[in-house]
């Protein structure tokens, strides 16, 4: 068994008082460091987001009001921009922590929610090695997934993980969600898919 663990998008833009604020985001943060730091594995990466300027996914490309759904997508207001702070690391995420870091909706029409599509950077490129395609080089049999928002980037890593053939846990005890509700529907699917969730932390 060769365990990895996956920290998800713990960035500026999704802590309180930024673009898409998760409440309970920066109390989170050292204590996952510690769990990453102290966690018997063989494999740990971070995912963060990159995005362009004018992403598909903003709302503002396509003059339509925050969350508006269109083509079946929900429209966000502009987050995660490439080059600004929006992007950078949270002030107190130790990334020397991970192995890895991996890099998703760097390209204009690409917005996945999950790790799984997202690309590891070497220096300041991205290149065109995925994360699955890391995971299998290094024979990894299990994931543990946390990071920001569990009701949407963080979960959907865990179901991605657990779809491609990965023994997965969700981590919830550091992964607070954006909204009851939508953590509710997310849980579904979890337990759905066989993914152990982990509600205290380990």
């Amino acid at each position: 068994m060769k365990r990895a663990r996956i920290s998800v998008d713990r960035i500026n833009t999704f802590r309180e008082g930024w673009q898409l604020p998760v409440t309970g985001a920066d109390a989170s943060i050292e204590p996952n460091n510690k769990s990453v730091r102290e966690g018997d594995y063989e494999l740990r990466v971070m995912s963060g987001e990159k995005h362009p300027h004018d992403h598909d996914s903003f709302c503002t490309v396509h003059g339509v009001e925050p969350l508006t759904v269109v083509d079946g997508e929900i429209k966000w207001p502009p987050h995660g921009r490439d080059k600004t702070p929006e992007s950078e690391w949270a002030p107190g995420v130790d990334i020397g922590l991970y192995d890895v870091v991996v890099i998703k909706g760097h390209r204009y029409g690409e917005h996945p929610y999950s790790a799984f599509g997202a690309f590891v950077q070497n220096g300041e490129v991205i290149t065109e090695e995925s994360l699955d395609d890391r995971l299998k080089s290094e024979e990894i049999t299990h994931v543990d997934v946390d990071g920001w928002a569990g009701d949407f980037c963080s979960g959907d890593t865990a179901l991605d993980s657990a779809k491609l053939g990965y023994k997965t846990r969700f981590l919830a005890a550091f992964s607070p969600c954006i909204a009851e509700e939508s953590w509710l529907e997310m849980k579904a699917k979890l337990e759905a898919a066989g993914v152990e969730i982990v509600e205290e932390a380990i």
